[in-house]
């Protein structure tokens, strides 16, 4: 009141709070994307003819076919798996017969502190983050199928659907 807003007439305030604050909103993005763009846009310390590749890049050419004679070469899922491994993720085939992949993020891990560390995802924050995504996104729902082997350790993992991620994106 003292700064001059109606605030007896609640839909009127509304509307100016809404008005005033709309620039700021629009350049926000939602928490599980910033956690999730993060993770993404981390570069793999691991050369592969002269180049360090990207998990982002790495997931979407994982989900290519190797076709010969394109510029868009697919890798195979093996290989796409070693170089998550060396991040602390994961990769997981579908158990039905869908075409998509499931990036694997675990709860804990020493080179995904790495990737999160002066961030506000880490400390194992990047969990409760990744949940806030929708259901369809991120999977949590899977029981013994979030199960995955990362290093040699089963965890149980938050399932990012690539195809639903990449759907939303275009």
């Amino acid at each position: 009141e003292a700064a001059g807003l109606p605030v007896t007439e609640l839909e009127r305030l509304g509307t100016l709070l809404s008005e005033a604050t709309s620039d700021e909103r629009a350049t926000q993005s939602e928490n599980w994307r910033n956690c999730l763009d993060r993770i993404l846009t981390w570069t793999i310390d691991n050369y592969r003819a002269g180049e360090r590749p990207i998990i982002g890049d790495t997931l979407e050419k994982a989900m290519l076919p190797a076709t010969k004679g394109t510029g868009d070469v697919g890798i195979d899922f093996k290989e796409a798996r070693a170089r998550l491994m060396q991040c602390g993720l994961g990769l997981k085939e579908p158990e039905d017969n869908s075409q998509t992949l499931f990036l694997a993020v675990p709860p804990d891990g020493a080179q995904l502190e790495k990737i999160f560390a002066g961030t506000e995802f880490q400390k194992g924050v990047w969990m409760h983050a990744l949940r806030q995504a929708p259901h369809d996104v991120v999977r949590r729902d899977l029981k013994n199928g979030q199960v995955v082997k990362i290093a040699g350790r089963a965890k149980r993992c938050l399932l990012v659907d690539l195809a639903k991620l990449y759907a939303l994106e275009a």
